[in-house]
């Protein structure tokens, strides 16, 4: 049985926001040669998919807006009610959840959409597991809070404030517009 991607409809059993041959079309317009390799298995592409699906769903589920369309029912994050897309200098208007309600500047997602960005996001993030599998959430040691580390004449050393995993530049610019910014003092209120 093949990968199952959610078609909107927040399918119990998705695996992947985005078809293998959808990922094939971005990198090839990408030119990302090596997700196209010929000696790459399909198999293997697919399983990057889901892990990067898992990574995105793990790594920004507290960020994204709005709630899962059909809650615990549905295997990913996406579909969402609710969700909106900033848009700057656009007229259109969308309800954010903010002190305002229906701000300018965002403009809805429909609740059966897989946005584009999430899509992007997730073949950036494909790219990359591909390449190294486990690379995108891997266990770190101690924490991770090494400070230098020395191979032969080699040697490195990190700031103290320097996280301890990898900062996927590509995947966070991708999905950065469908993301609530995280900013101190920012936060939902839930009311019984």
């Amino acid at each position: 049985m093949g990968m199952i991607i959610e078609d909107g409809t927040g399918l119990h059993d998705a695996a992947s926001y985005i078809a293998l041959a959808d990922a094939d079309a971005y990198h090839l317009a990408s030119r990302n040669d090596a997700w196209l390799a010929p000696d790459i298995e399909v198999d293997f592409r697919e399983a990057a998919l889901v892990r990067a699906t898992r990574f995105i769903d793990a790594r920004y589920r507290a960020r994204f807006p709005g709630y899962r369309r059909r809650g615990r029912g549905q295997a990913l994050e996406w579909p969402r009610v609710g969700a909106y897309t900033y848009v700057p200098e656009d007229g259109r208007t969308a309800y954010t959840g903010t002190a305002y309600g229906w701000d300018r500047g965002y403009e809805a997602i429909p609740e059966t959409e897989i946005p584009r960005e999430l899509k992007d996001a997730v073949c950036e993030a494909a790219l990359r597991e591909l390449a190294e599998p486990g690379s995108l959430a891997p266990d770190l040691e101690r924490g991770g809070g090494i400070q230098s580390i020395t191979a032969g004449s080699v040697s490195v050393t990190y700031g103290a404030g320097a996280t301890a995993g990898t900062t996927f530049q590509a995947v966070g610019m991708a999905i950065a517009p469908l993301l609530i910014p995280a900013t101190a003092g920012v936060g939902r209120a839930v009311r019984d």
